[in-house]
């Protein structure tokens, strides 16, 4: 698992700007995960401080229930705890290049159709099913941030 982070180290403080929330079906491009052909699909800009960093489209999948939208908060993690009873225990990141989409908000540094940096993060339940796919396109300016791994070995700690 990947985070992002301030360059000069630090995460900073995260949050999110939920910029849509709703029911769709899943689109072509998703791995399979779940038991549904639909989901909820989060589309949010992120933030570390007051710094746009990166803009993400999150599925959970239509069989883990439904999130009202005036329960969403910043950490869907615990919005999903609340919500639903259900917690992510894994997750497994594929990092590449994307570009960047439509709907990407103008305070987003790379424009829409643009080529950033891009992951694809695949979550777990307390089940043995996957329940989240995400897609999170994130700014590659190396002044602004960096990403680095959320667990480190127990060798790194030294």
């Amino acid at each position: 698992m990947f985070r992002l982070e301030h360059a000069q180290g630090g995460g900073g403080l995260p949050r999110a700007r939920l910029l849509s929330v709703g029911s769709h079906p899943k689109d072509a491009d998703q791995p399979a995960y779940g038991s549904a052909n639909h989901g909820t699909r989060f589309r949010r800009l992120r933030f570390l401080d007051d710094t746009p960093i990166a803009v993400e489209e999150i599925w959970l999948d239509g069989g883990a229930g439904a999130i009202p939208p005036e329960m969403v908060q910043d950490s869907l993690y615990l919005t999903y705890k609340r919500a639903l009873k259900l917690w992510i225990t894994r997750a497994e990141d594929r990092v590449g290049l994307g570009t960047v989409p439509d709907w990407a908000p103008p305070d987003f540094a790379p424009r829409p159709g643009s080529t950033t940096a891009f992951i694809q993060r695949l979550s777990w339940a307390q089940t043995q099913d996957a329940v989240e796919f995400s897609r999170t396109w994130y700014d590659t300016d190396p002044r602004a941030l960096r990403p680095a791994p959320r667990l480190r070995r127990s060798h790194d700690h030294a």
